[in-house]
């Protein structure tokens, strides 16, 4: 597997085990709680501790229901829609988690190992001492006093862990089903990697909703493999269970099946640096890998191909294998050609072939013929023609989903500048068209394209031919027995009604998708509640709330996650519409069978360029917030400081652990009268983007005037400056910038050290992002060291090796934009004097911990030296 790449031996010296955070002290944290991510349901402690072994304990598990397909339902009343297939009975689920479960706690430390886990006929629980037990018992959870056990998520996801209690230096795991038993292997591990000294007491622990996702957009910018090995590995951890895939955009389309699809995949990349072919797109072998761990980490995998909109590279690779033909509206149409309709702008970006002609036979034929080659990729259908893998996998939670996209395309105003679909409204021959002369009642529209049933209205609302194009590749595909013989679901994002689009931005429909369409509800002013009454299956993806967007319209971080709010305030079936003028449009999903949960979505829009590591400093933090919201229900009843706390002393994602340690330096002294390229220094120029926590930047620095020592992520800057308050802007002392920035305005105090993360935005009232300043001015005309260290904490300032102030905010560290030259470290006006010099700079790729670490770092890690 990709994932085995990324593992290194650890070499666990005494900065390295600090930065783990691994100790011997009980976990029973102030509050009274346990420390587990997702926070638990319930806690009950005995108040003594015990000692896990580390080497040689064994893992058992038992299955104490003797029916290979069992269904553990205490209320014969509620559907649980379990799925067991038959080469995946309970046991055999249950071995191969007991394995992961071997092999995850081995590669937390080298101190833990396991002996072979093993099946025992007869329950382990209480006969285990020193060991593990997994133990699936269907009636286990009528006994929770207080519990609501009608709710399907309790029985299904729901496990009890027991800590010493049943047996002393036992841990007993129960469950009804293996889903329960593998999320509480996941708060075993994370238990285990802050201590082996144990509390004693029962976690009682479920989810609040069963669906709990993480999208990531892979259609603008291309993860490895390897990558999204980790990602998938650190949703396990916190709990979460669906991937949402999204495969296709205006820029590429990532499935590479060059038996069938020669040329519409992206071509291997050739690196110069590297000397290195990178590839861009996903092969059937790659999907499998990525199906693999899924399964084994119990993730249910949606891909997505995203039509009729942000459908660019699709309709280019079309034009170009047809001898010019095309399927996307505009002038090369030869059923709609609209020029007005040719392109579409989105984040400012104008895109050409943005949309597919819905009207145009060949589109609909072409479309379905290409969802029916790729749906084979992601369930147990046979190997595709022409592939290399030598077995047919069995997935026990893949071929469930595929979702087609169907967002942001053409509003109903430049819909109706088009007089194709005029025509199509009308039901009329382009030749024999008089739908266009307006009478007073207006012309006899198609029910697709009425405002309600038998109504006819002088302007037809063409979006409803958008609906009726998903609509159609449902009944032909999803709704066929003969094209979908594993019964996929079809699934869509919002955007099909005037009511879903403020200022009338996407286009409406008079008629609504398939009641067999499952709805990711992501921008919709109407009450969700009317969809899920009507039958739909909805997902909230609230974009106000659960949206990641680094660089997305030109902004250096588009909805920035609300931290406070996610944890405080928050809830999975709060669903949320950015407001400019505050309060925000609040609508409260009421809980229902058609409700299935909630998750987090990573888009890359304005971060195409930028390395896969890039994305790990923005998104762990609000992944994990969402992930003890939509597990817990949320609302904790922590505090942000304290669950920032918490999650610190969860580093490790097992199987994946840090990049060895390296660190670069710089030991010339520099008057800048030049500049200084700073990525030149020895393994900077290969470095694609910025450093992920943790990181330490120091820098001996000398001037002869104030500086202001500012820091902005996200588009990646860090700024040493020189300012004066009747000039504007200041001076760059040490810039890590590509575009232009103006770091000082007037009115700002001169001569304080601080750092700016990010930028506000209205949708994040609390957001983790602002201007901070240290009170401290730095000595003039001396040498001084000024570091800064962010880690999963935030950022910390030090001056001379004092701290000067901290903060929460956690941001990446921009190498690749060092000094290089479009930003070198300095560059002097014609005539003007050197105003500072610098002696020193030390990156490394760790965090720094203590006091005697950070004064004796440019020695340690750069040799010693005069000045």
């Amino acid at each position: 597997m990709h994932f085995k790449k990324l593992v290194i031996a650890l070499n666990f010296s005494a900065i390295f085990l600090a930065y783990l955070g691994f100790a011997d002290s009980p976990l029973i944290l102030p509050s009274g709680g346990i420390n587990i991510i997702p926070e638990v349901q319930s806690w009950t402690p005995l108040n003594q501790d015990f000692y896990f072994p580390n080497a040689g304990f064994v893992i058992t598990y038992f299955d104490s229901n003797p029916n290979p397909n069992p269904n553990p339902n205490p209320n014969p009343n509620l559907n649980l829609n379990l799925k067991f297939s038959s080469s995946f009975s309970p046991d055999i689920i249950l071995q191969k988690d007991a394995e992961t479960l071997s092999q995850d706690l081995s590669s937390l430390t080298p101190s833990f190992t396991s002996n072979s886990p093993k099946n025992t006929s007869q329950n382990c629980l209480g006969k285990s001492p020193g060991g593990i037990c997994l133990s699936i018992n269907p009636e286990f959870n009528k006994a929770w006093s207080g519990i609501n056990n009608s709710n399907k998520n309790t029985v299904t996801q729901g496990y009890e862990l027991d800590l010493g209690v049943k047996s002393p230096a036992e841990i007993d795991i129960i469950a009804a089903t293996p889903e329960g038993i593998f999320n509480g292997t996941q708060s075993l591990i994370q238990l285990l990697e802050q201590s082996s000294k144990l509390p004693m007491g029962i976690i009682k622990d479920w989810p609040s909703v069963g669906e709990r996702s993480v999208m990531l957009d892979t259609g603008r910018h291309y993860f490895e493999v390897s990558y999204l090995e980790y990602l998938l590995r650190l949703m396990a951890l916190y709990k979460f269970n669906t991937f949402h895939w999204h495969l296709t955009d205006w820029n590429a389309f990532r499935l590479d099946d060059p038996e069938n699809y020669p040329g519409l995949a992206p071509a291997p990349l050739f690196s110069e640096n590297t000397q290195s072919i990178a590839a861009q797109s996903y092969s059937y072998e790659d999907v499998q890998e990525v199906l693999s761990m899924a399964d084994q980490y119990h993730i249910t995998v949606i891909p997505e191909i995203d039509i009729p909109g942000h459908s660019s590279a699709l309709t280019a690779y079309y034009e170009k294998t047809h001898n010019g033909e095309s399927i996307a509206f505009g002038p090369t149409d030869q059923v709609a050609n609209c020029p007005n309709m040719a392109s579409y702008t989105i984040g400012g970006v104008t895109q050409p072939g943005w949309t597919l002609d819905v009207i145009n036979p060949k589109a609909l034929t072409y479309v379905e013929d290409l969802v029916k080659n790729f749906m084979p990729w992601f369930s147990n259908s046979p190997h595709p023609a022409g592939s290399s893998t030598s077995a047919q996998a069995l997935y026990q939670y893949q071929g469930r989903y595929f979702h087609l996209g169907a967002d942001e395309y053409p509003n109903n105003s430049l819909l109706r500048t088009c007089p194709a679909l005029i025509q199509a409204c009308a039901n009329k021959p382009a030749a024999d068209c008089s739908c266009t002369k307006q009478s007073s009642t207006g012309p006899t529209l198609i029910p697709a394209c009425q405002t309600g049933a038998g109504i006819s209205l002088p302007q037809p609302v063409p979006g409803g031919l958008f609906v009726d194009f998903l609509n159609q590749i449902d009944q032909d595909i999803f709704q066929s027995a003969q094209n979908n013989p594993e019964g996929m679901k079809m699934r869509i994002w919002t955007g099909w009604n005037a009511a879903s689009s403020p200022g009338n931005k996407y286009a409406s429909s008079a008629i609504d998708p398939n009641k067999d369409i499952v709805i990711d509800a992501w921008l919709m002013t109407q009450d969700l509640n009317n969809l899920t009454q009507a039958g739909f299956e909805i997902n909230n993806t609230s974009y106000g709330m659960t949206y990641l967007t680094p660089g997305f319209a030109g902004q250096n971080w588009d909805y920035p996650a609300p931290q406070n709010y996610l944890l405080n305030t928050w809830t999975p079936n709060t669903f949320v519409i950015p407001s400019a003028a505050r309060p925000n449009q609040v609508t409260k999903i009421q809980p229902s069978e058609n409700f299935l949960g909630a998750g987090f979505q990573i888009w890359t829009d304005g971060a195409t360029e930028k390395s896969d590591r890039y994305f790990d400093t923005l998104l762990e933090r609000p992944l994990k917030l969402i992930a003890n919201s939509t597990w817990s229900g949320g609302q904790s009843k922590n505090s942000l400081s304290q669950m920032i706390q918490n999650l610190n002393l969860i580093n490790q994602v097992p199987g994946f652990n840090l990049p060895a340690a390296q660190s670069w330096c710089m030991n010339q002294t520099k008057d800048l009268e030049s500049g200084y390229a700073m990525n030149t220094l020895p393994g900077l120029q290969d470095l694609d983007s910025d450093l992920a926590v943790p990181w330490t930047l120091q820098v001996k620095v000398k001037v002869n005037s104030s500086v202001f020592l500012q820091a902005l992520n996200q588009d990646s800057n860090l700024i040493l400056t020189q300012s004066d308050l009747e000039e504007d802007p200041g001076v760059n002392l040490l810039q890590l910038d590509l575009a232009e920035f103006n770091p000082m305005q007037k009115g700002v105090e001169m001569g304080l050290i601080g750092y700016e993360n990010g930028v506000l935005n209205q949708s994040s009232p609390d957001s983790p992002v602002g201007s901070y300043v240290f009170n401290t001015h730095l000595p003039l005309n001396q040498w001084n060291i000024l570091t800064y260290i962010g880690d999963r904490s935030g950022v910390r300032a030090y001056l001379n090796g004092n701290l000067i102030g901290q903060n929460n905010s956690v941001m990446a560290l921009p190498l690749k934009l060092l000094g290089n030259a479009e930003s070198p470290i300095y560059i002097p006006a014609p005539g003007e004097d050197p105003p500072a010099e610098v002696s020193r700079l030390l990156i490394l790729n760790r965090a720094l911990n203590s006091l005697s670490s950070i004064n004796n770092a440019l020695n340690n890690f750069c040799g010693a030296r005069a000045i």
